[in-house]
């Protein structure tokens, strides 16, 4: 039979160690924040760039507010896609915010939430944050784990 006793020393040692692995586990996924949250961005972004596949209309308006004459032709995008550029205001409003534990990933935009949520249908949304989040799920999970053991490990 084995015993094990602990002292009051042990107990300290043991208690700042605990503590020591703790704040290096908050820097480790502040790292990983800091690298997974503009490749999200970029691929938000980079997915509303290609051609679209909707229907396509002229617009009369330009971006600034000004009436146009002829009008320009714009193709919108279909049910499913990433929504098509029309202003850059939705590309623009994007951000990415880290605090703590947490990783906030937004656009600003009035319409934005509508485009995310359009539907009870997944299929039939135009969701272009969500779609970056499950796309580059793998690599901020590599990012975090990677991050989360060089920290812990540095702080021996």
């Amino acid at each position: 039979m084995i015993s094990v006793k602990v002292t009051a020393r042990g107990k300290a040692v043991i208690k700042n160690n605990i503590k020591r692995i703790a704040r290096n586990t908050r820097k480790g996924i502040k790292s990983g924040f800091k690298k997974a949250g503009p490749e999200l961005l970029k691929h938000s972004k980079d997915s509303m760039r290609p051609p679209k596949n909707g229907r396509t209309y002229t617009v009369y308006w330009s971006t600034s507010g000004r009436r146009l004459k002829k009008g320009r032709r714009h193709r919108a995008s279909k049910v499913g896609e990433s929504p098509a550029i029309l202003s850059g205001r939705l590309m623009r409003s994007m951000r990415i915010a880290s605090s703590g534990n947490r990783l906030r990933f937004s656009a600003g935009t009035l319409y934005a939430p509508f485009l995310e949520e359009q539907t009870e249908i997944p299929q039939n949304s135009r969701s272009f944050l969500l779609r970056s989040i499950v796309a580059k799920e793998r690599d901020t999970v590599k990012y975090l784990q990677s991050d989360i053991v060089k920290c812990v490990q540095n702080a021996r």
